[in-house]
């Protein structure tokens, strides 16, 4: 028999025929193998023409799959790509480079993220997001993308020139980062140039205004039309285009401090030497110019700024005045109350005295026993955080709608009412006190008690900030930042979307919530740009100036 017939099963044996069957019909051996063979043939004949059909099958299939499944979801697959920048146009030569492939660039490619860009002598590149934003790249540049989403695109120069034109385009973001620097702008026109050779970055900002940040320091600076700026290494110099001379002084801003675990408002600093404390609402952090010394997370909620004293830091919370050793951050035994500190109100110190101000009245701190003394030192209910000034006590109660003076001895020297509730702590400014009631009213009061002026606003007052000669600053529940003539009390300017305000040293120090900052020095107005965060407490301490964010973030203001 034929050799295949040793490999076939008893299924397919059976389906051949009956052996038995056949056996009974045939004459001779001879016969029936000759009927066997014959049977045998006729279904190998059938198995042969059954493999044609299948084979198609498996053909046709793989052909549909290969040029019609595959493409299709090939198109699905890159239309959710994030690849958002296209090729314009190419000059002569001009390459990219991925995984270590060098690559000529055709027009219309469309470029991925981690692709670097690379042109020759003579050649030109432009890399279009829709008709919105382009970038040419000269010849002999490098440019590598490092991140392309539909809202965020950066990239790296690593060595020539860019020119970036941004039309109007808000809600993307395009950065380019160098070797020392980081670039930012909206709707702006500029070039960028990197020389590699001495790591000197330059920018001109031909319309618009751009964001510069050195790399390493932090060292922030605002770019507008017809300025240009070096970093060389870290150092950063700005000019205008038709000046070489010495550059003036501007206002940068480096960044001291962020915990990204964190990620909460700094709502106040207070300083002591070399030492400088934020805190937020459950952290607290220490440093000094040049580093951070210690920092703490608590469980307590921290509800005022803090104080330092004796070398200590104290800091209210709800349930306790948590304190710390200045030097260390080693953590002191708590301070056990009876009531809560209002929020806001401040530890206030005056001739090596400390005083708490609680809602049943002032208390003097007993430094030896650390202990708050048991019973207050003036009773006045639910007093602002008052001011001290040549050894009296000026404060405004909420619940009797007066403003009073003390003198050291807990001395009620002179009460006048006022015409309705008032949380406004007062100041001194020219030997005057200034506070302001709910009802929109701000007072002018002489230390002798009698109300030399008031005025009615046309919004609650908050805080009122001392000033100069002239002018002092009022905050309003409107977010609106007052500046007020001293004498006849009339409004001169308003500013507005004013989160929090500083002055010092004839400067005024602006947060905006549009996330700016706003600093006006001798009648001139410079503002400074911030990222993703908005100032919630400024503060000066001998080393500059120093603002807390919303995000976290500390910042130090540097004019130089």
């Amino acid at each position: 028999m034929k050799e295949w017939i040793k490999n076939l099963t008893g299924e397919e044996i059976a389906e051949i025929h009956n052996w038995k069957h056949l056996w009974e019909k045939t004459q001779t051996t001879e016969e029936f193998d000759q009927k066997i063979f014959k049977m045998i043939d006729d279904y190998e004949n059938k198995r042969k023409k059954k493999k044609p059909i299948l084979k198609k099958f498996i053909l046709a299939a793989a052909i549909f799959f290969t040029f019609i499944i595959i493409p299709l979801f090939l198109i699905l697959y890159n239309s959710k790509e994030k690849n958002y920048l296209f090729l314009k146009k190419t000059e002569n030569n001009v390459f990219f480079t991925i995984q270590n492939k060098i690559t000529p660039l055709n027009i219309g490619d469309r470029i991925k993220e981690n692709i670097t860009i690379h042109t020759e002598i003579a050649s030109i590149c432009t890399i279009q997001y829709k008709k919105n934003v382009s970038i040419n790249i000269y010849e002999k540049s490098e440019l590598k993308v490092i991140e392309n989403k539909k809202e965020n695109i950066s990239f790296t120069l690593n060595e020539g020139e860019i020119l970036i034109n941004e039309n109007n385009h808000k809600e993307m973001q395009i950065s380019f980062y160098t070797e020392n620097a980081f670039i930012y702008a909206v709707n702006t026109e500029y070039s960028v140039k990197y020389e590699k050779f001495d790591n000197r970055t330059t920018v001109k900002v031909f319309e618009g205004t751009v964001h510069i940040e050195t790399v390493h320091e932090r060292k922030v600076i605002d770019l507008k039309a017809g300025e240009e700026a070096i970093i060389k290494g870290n150092q950063l110099l700005c000019k205008q285009p038709d000046d070489f001379k010495e550059k003036k002084k501007e206002w940068i801003i480096r960044t001291i401090y962020f915990n990204p675990d964190i990620k909460e408002a700094i709502t106040g600093f207070d300083a002591f030497e070399d030492y400088i404390i934020a805190v937020t609402r459950h952290s607290i952090v220490c440093f000094t110019k040049d580093e951070i010394q210690w920092e703490h997370t608590v469980k307590n909620t921290i509800i005022t700024p803090p104080t330092i004293y004796n070398k200590k830091v104290y800091i209210p919370a709800i349930d306790a005045i948590l304190c710390f050793n200045l030097y260390t951050g080693g953590r002191e035994p708590d301070i056990t109350t009876r009531e809560t500190m209002k929020p806001g109100n401040r530890i206030l110190q005056y001739n090596k005295e400390l005083y708490f101000i609680f809602p049943s009245g002032i208390y003097l701190f007993d430094n030896n026993n650390q202990v708050i003394n048991k019973e207050p030192f003036i009773y006045i209910i639910d007093a602002a955080t008052p001011v001290f000034y040549n050894n009296q006590i000026f404060s405004t109660s909420y619940l009797t709608k007066n403003a009073e003076a003390y003198d050291l001895t807990g001395k009620l020297l002179w009460t006048i009412p006022l015409n309705d509730k008032s949380s406004c702590s007062p100041v001194i400014v020219n030997d005057f006190i200034y506070t302001g009631t709910n009802n929109y009213t701000l007072y002018k009061i002489n230390l002798a008690g009698n109300i030399e002026k008031q005025k009615q606003l046309k919004e609650t007052i908050q805080v009122i900030i001392p000033g100069n000669e002239q002018f002092f600053y009022i905050t309003t529940g409107k977010n609106s930042l007052f500046t007020i003539n001293n004498q006849t009390l009339n409004i001169e300017k308003v500013y507005d979307n004013i989160k929090t305000a500083f002055f010092h040293n004839n400067t005024l120090f602006m947060g905006k919530g549009d996330n700016t900052i706003i600093i006006i020095e001798n009648n001139t107005k410079k503002e400074i740009t911030l990222i993703n965060s908005f100032v919630t407490a400024f503060m000066y301490h001998e080393n500059g100036y120093y603002a807390g964010l919303y995000n976290g973030y500390i910042l130090q203001l540097i004019k130089e």
